[in-house]
């Protein structure tokens, strides 16, 4: 598996001849048009319009809740696919879970949660078969739905204020029996990785740190 990070909770994914984009913000360096883009959820910094209409190619689907589907619409067209927790979409052999991300600590100054549960935003799992399986969680907090996620790769959101803090990320990494753990979601990737790899302690997963300048094999 192959992974660039396209900025905040972004990224490039390549599993052998299939090519994935996440909540892209910037285009990613494929040779090709992925074969789908996923969407988290519709804040700008997750859903950028005119990245994914720049990015679909005749075939590429675009996975994305509700809310960002009907923002989705007027650019995607038939290749729009709503999700919600709980749904699966196999793209060329390999499955794409998506599962819940929501906050229960981290409120607006209005007392609401960022990213409410009722909003019914996502993550994403994405189960190649024979391959690592790969956790983008989203925007979220740790979450008792974490239980239930098994993976080998996890891209967890680790800048604190509106997602898990990288102690809480640590946290969630030991939930869902990550071996790999890069954060996301953070302006400083260098320093909050080096606060996550402190946090899981010499036993706990590896920590690598997003990076723009390559693909870094996992």
């Amino acid at each position: 598996m192959l992974l660039r990070w396209l900025g905040r909770s972004g990224f490039a994914v390549r599993l052998g001849k299939v090519a994935l984009a996440i909540d892209p913000l910037e285009p990613p360096p494929l040779d090709r048009p992925p074969d789908a883009v996923l969407i988290t959820h519709e804040h700008c910094g997750h859903l950028n319009l005119r990245i994914v209409e720049a990015l679909l190619g005749p075939e590429t689907l675009v996975l994305a809740p509700h809310r960002a589907a009907e923002v989705l619409s007027r650019v995607a067209g038939d290749r729009l696919v709503a999700v919600a927790p709980g749904s699966v979409v196999e793209i060329r052999g390999v499955a794409v879970w998506a599962v819940p991300a929501y906050n229960v600590s981290k409120l607006a100054p209005d007392g609401l949660p960022y990213h409410p549960r009722e909003a019914l935003y996502v993550g994403y799992v994405v189960e190649p078969e024979g391959g690592p399986v790969l956790y983008h969680a989203g925007d979220t907090d740790k979450i008792p739905e974490m239980r239930g996620i098994m993976c080998d790769i996890a891209l967890l959101p680790a800048g604190g204020a509106t997602v898990m803090t990288p102690e809480e990320a640590a946290e969630a990494a030991r939930l869902v029996g990550a071996r790999v753990v890069v954060p996301m979601h953070v302006e400083e990737p260098g320093a909050v990785a080096a606060r996550l790899r402190e946090a899981l302690g010499a036993e706990g997963a590896g920590v690598v740190a997003p990076d723009r300048s390559r693909w870094v094999e996992l």
